[in-house]
């Protein structure tokens, strides 16, 4: 990173204080999208221009200052002549153009315009040209709303939902029936029970666009249903620019407060354990558990930290660089460079937050009414991009990111056991990190003399690791002993007194290569292409806690005392009354997988009439899946499948700017790894144990889709979708009930199916009054409905129970109200997001599931431009500051049992960038 901004800088020097400006954008077929390779943009009356790439990019170089007009064109296509670009010295401006094809010569068009933003017009392009039902969001609109990574920009989009921050959930449909990829390339996952990408992973300061496709197309993986987001990372600039922004963010919940906290590493601030969390160098000795001085040696040598200690919280903040250049290697050849980096370091504080175990009952047999969490959450992430534009034909291009985030948490929890009858105290302390890299190779080539038919290929690898370094949690019941006073005993309990570390490694490789052949004047299209990838995935899980021969009946006050050096001993009778450390490591908390998949396809997207347009092709996937699992992987659990997957997409354009599509597919999901391992697995922490089964098999999916698009202007939409599915042998958990408590468990069920609809409008205000074309109105509705059938034949003692698929909410909306000065020098926005209630756990059969409530969320952003190069933000997001809040219906007494509750809290961001 250091060597591409001493590049960038050096070579851009100069042109920083250029007296000239430039004007860049795309140039895109109207109709089908795609670039217009080759477009010619010129500046009326003048020999300056310049021609498109292959991403119908152009830029125009050394522009006086000044108001000019821009006249494009491309062999057939209508001419088209742009007014009123106000270019300014020294900066690029931004003008993105569609022409429509034409048979026959035609006056030129002219449009007035100003300098408009590139992303949101020339994502409308695509989404109108696109042969599946495609929605996104673009780095315009992420910006105006101040969303700080992924997971808060994509809920902005129509039909999608984000669980807990960072699970994406699609038109009902999250985990297995939706998947997340980078630039067209499958990411690898660093959630230990899922194959789910943690979309809070990716700074939105990264991020060009978020493209979401509802509908299946053969050039797409085929493990999809609700939809498929690609991210697609920022390119190099048309100029050299750099810039840097900082914000700082106040909660009213959190900042200023006493936060739990406890001592950890030197390089915590950057989400690293330096080594402080390590396991002792002693339990790397195989004999450890059976050797006396061995196990003395380890046991002395954890770290004895149990209980939180306070301190003060301070401002959240984050940090951006961006820098980037470009050089003309020659008349039609180009070379850019990019880079960027991000960092952001804030706290949560929880205090008085609820937990509590409803067994149908009018009271909570476990019940956490009082728990301070205190958490530090650190994100960072860098992004190098290198392009070359070998020619208007050839284009070869690298793109390397990382990743990395850390929750550091530490709270206590306060509580009363119902069956036991008595209060307890829990302390926990918790280090979290997560990390994805990635790496990606890519190349495109048009053959003019073959028609201009393009080859695309790339090739991939990335990774992904979580580590849990040394989670600590001791369990008290606490004693009234009089005269106010309260003691504390120590549970005897197999997670009390432990330390836990736990570790996944994730790797993906891939390599992929489209070929598209224009046929009949290039109006038809036929596209053919194949894809390999492997991945492998390594998880581990290891428990030590400390134990007594003698039991803990006489264990009074706190871990750091019972547990001094004097008080360990060892397996050794003559230290009967002593702690000595224990393996309590289940040996089925780990496995590992080998999971290889290869795919061809053909597609065909052909005019049959001028208006009628059919996309049609199948997808033929054959996946190997190993699963290693048990005690000392001994146990090979193995599942190969083959499918062929068509789909068939009619679009009708009722005007030109009006659009019809209809569109079945076939898709599938397949089993993820660990619903494969016939045992079962404790998530360490809150809930029941987990069981999967060898004997699961795929879903299949038939999606019906319908949507009715009506683009007015650029930048804007009117678009009514319904789509329902069909799905055979579901993949769900049942919950089966236990001696104590229940196990959950993995099965196909008999069928579910889900069914919605969608409605989405952008839109300027001027056709209300000339004096509001500066205000823009937009948003978004879905209403989805979802039903999986269980019948008693699955051995649960009903007849017939119905319930909605896991993290779907009956409704989703968006709305949003903008402002844009002219010259766009201030910017406002002001959005509102709210999902219905959504069920996120399951309970035994004779009792309601958790549903998590419907929450309000109201922001706002306001942006200025003090002068070109200075820039002032400032946020409020959760304005009507609801409570996140689960709860579980206890029908029988006729309450709502609160399960979780905590406060977000308000928070007002300030911010201040420069750049050119």
């Amino acid at each position: 990173m250091a060597v591409v901004v001493a590049v960038l800088v050096s070579s851009g020097a100069v042109s920083g204080f250029a007296q000239t400006g430039q004007i860049t954008g795309k140039v895109l077929d109207e109709k089908s999208g795609e670039p217009l390779i080759g477009a010619s943009v010129l500046i009326e009356g003048t020999t300056i221009g310049a021609s498109c790439d292959l991403d119908g990019n152009y830029i125009i170089r050394d522009v006086p200052a000044g108001v000019h007009t821009l006249v494009v064109s491309s062999v057939g296509y209508q001419k088209r002549v742009v007014t009123g670009i106000a270019v300014t010295s020294g900066r690029p401006t931004t003008m993105d153009l569609s022409l429509g094809a034409t048979e026959i010569e035609m006056e030129a068009i002219e449009v007035t315009a100003e300098r408009v933003r590139a992303s949101e017009s020339s994502l409308l392009i695509k989404r109108r040209a696109a042969p599946q039902v495609l929605d996104g969001v673009s780095a315009e609109m992420i910006k105006k709303s101040g969303d700080s990574d992924a997971g808060d920009a994509v809920k902005r989009i129509v039909g999608v939902t984000v669980v807990d921050d960072k699970r994406l959930v699609v038109r009902g449909m999250g985990g297995r029936y939706a998947n997340v990829r980078l630039n067209g390339s499958t990411l690898p996952s660093a959630e230990p029970e899922k194959k789910e990408v943690a979309l809070d992973l990716f700074p939105s300061a990264l991020l060009d666009e978020v493209a979401t496709s509802k509908t299946f197309t053969p050039d797409q993986p085929a493990n999809f249903s609700g939809g498929s987001v690609n991210l697609v990372t920022k390119e190099f600039p048309s100029a050299f620019s750099y810039s840097f922004s900082t914000s700082a963010v106040y909660n009213s919940v959190s900042t200023g407060k006493d936060r739990n906290n406890y001592v950890g590493g030197d390089q915590d601030w950057l989400g690293i354990d330096d080594g402080t969390r390590d396991r002792p160098a002693e339990l790397s000795d195989p004999n450890w558990t059976s050797d006396t001085i061995v196990n003395l040696a380890a046991g002395r040598a954890f770290d004895n930290q149990w209980t939180p200690i306070k301190s003060r919280t301070p401002v959240n903040s984050s940090y951006g660089l961006n820098i980037g250049n470009s050089w003309m290697l020659g008349r039609a050849s180009m070379f850019g460079l990019s880079g960027s980096l991000t960092y952001s370091n804030s706290y949560k504080v929880r205090n008085n937050e609820i937990y509590r175990e409803w067994n149908n009952d009018s009271i909570p047999w476990a019940d956490y009414s009082d728990i301070d969490r205190g958490v530090q959450s650190v994100l960072w992430g860098g992004l190098v991009n290198a392009t070359l534009n070998a020619s208007e034909n050839h284009k070869f291009a690298f793109k390397g990111m990382f990743n990395r985030s850390a929750d550091d948490e530490a709270y206590t929890a306060y509580g009363f056991d119902s069956y036991a009858g008595n209060a307890f105290l829990e302390t926990h302390l918790e280090f979290t990190t997560r990390s994805v890299k990635t790496q990606q190779v890519s190349g495109e080539h048009v053959f003019p003399s073959l028609n201009r038919s393009k080859i695309e290929w790339r090739a991939t690898s990335s990774s992904a690791t979580r580590e849990v370094p040394d989670t600590r949690s001791v369990l008290y019941s606490l004693v009234d002993v009089g005269d106010d006073l309260i003691t504390q005993k120590l549970v005897v309990s197999d997670q009390s007194l432990s330390h836990l570390y736990e570790d996944l490694h994730d790797r993906n490789a891939g390599i992929g290569i489209d070929y598209t052949l224009p046929l009949d004047q290039g109006s038809t299209r036929l596209k053919f292409g194949g894809v390999f990838e492997n991945t492998t995935r390594e998880f581990n899980a290891n428990l030590y806690r400390y134990v007594k021969r003698s039991g803990h009946q006489n264990d009074t006050g706190y871990a750091e005392d019972m547990l001094a050096p004097e008080n360990i001993g060892s397996t050794s009778r003559t230290n009967r009354n002593k702690f000595f450390l224990d393996d309590g490591t289940d040996p089925n908390d780990r496995y590992d997988a080998n999971d290889h998949m290869t795919a061809g396809y053909v597609m065909l997207d052909m005019p049959v009439t001028e208006r009628l347009r059919v996309v049609t092709g199948v997808r033929h996937e054959d996946a190997d899946l190993l699963l290693y699992s048990g005690p000392n992987n001994r146990d090979t659990i193995s599942l190969h499948t083959a499918d062929w997957l068509p789909m068939g997409s009619v679009v009708y354009s009722l005007t030109d700017r009006m659009n019809l599509r209809g569109v079945v597919s076939r898709t599938m999901a397949r089993p993820e790894y660990r619903e494969l391992a016939p045992y079962a697995y404790q998530d360490y922490g809150y809930g029941p144990a987990t069981r999967g089964s060898a004997d699961l098999q795929p879903t299949y999916i038939v999606n019906y889709d319908l949507r009715w698009e009506y683009f007015p202007r650029p930048g804007e939409i009117l678009a009514v979708s319904v789509f329902a599915k069909e799905f055979t042998d579901p993949i769900e958990i049942l919950v089966i009930p236990g001696a104590s408590r229940p196990v959950l468990e993995y099965n196909n069920i008999e069928s579910a199916r889900n069914y919605g609809f969608e409605l989405e409008g952008r839109k300027t205000l001027e056709f209300i009054s000339h004096r509001l074309q500066r205000f823009t109105l937009g948003g978004n509705l879905t209403v989805t409905e979802s039903e999986i059938r269980i019948l008693d034949e699955a051995g649960l003692g009903t007849v017939d129970y119905r319930r909605p698929l896991s993290g779907q909410s009956p409704f989703a909306i968006n709305t949003f109200l903008g402002y844009s000065s002219p010259g766009g020098q201030t910017e406002a926005t002001l959005l509102y997001n709210a999902f219905g209630d959504r069920l996120v756990r399951l309970t035994t059969i004779n009792q309601e599931p958790y549903y998590e409530q419907t929450r309000h969320q109201v922001d706002f952003t306001i942006s200025h431009k003090l002068w070109q190069t200075v820039g002032l933000k400032l946020g409020i997001k959760n304005l009507l500051d609801e409570d996140f809040l689960v709860t579980q219906k206890q029908a029988q007494f006729g309450i709502e049992g609160i399960t979780e509750q905590y406060e977000i809290g308000r928070s007002v961001s300030f911010g201040i960038s420069y750049g050119i």
